[in-house]
């Protein structure tokens, strides 16, 4: 859930950004890669910033998976000699 709103006691924009069961790995891009200065003018960019994550995570899932079971593509369960 997102939410964006003005805090007029504080004078300026507050974002609040709730993810149960986030991976630490989007935790972890947080951190190290977010400027958190432009979160109240621009909200959206912390969706943007899960969905790159997300998709970089099912990537990497989806070469394990290729990896393990690739071969199989290869062989025909009907060979004929």
């Amino acid at each position: 859930m997102l939410c964006s709103q003005a805090n007029p006691a504080l004078g300026k924009d507050e974002v609040t950004l709730l993810c149960f069961g986030a991976h630490s790995w989007i935790r972890r891009r947080f951190d190290e890669y977010f400027d958190w200065g432009s979160v109240a003018d621009h909200p959206m960019g912390l969706f943007s910033l899960i969905f790159e994550e997300l998709y970089l995570q099912l990537d990497e899932a989806t070469r394990r998976l290729g990896a393990v079971f690739g071969s199989m593509e290869t062989v025909s369960p009907l060979q004929t000699s």
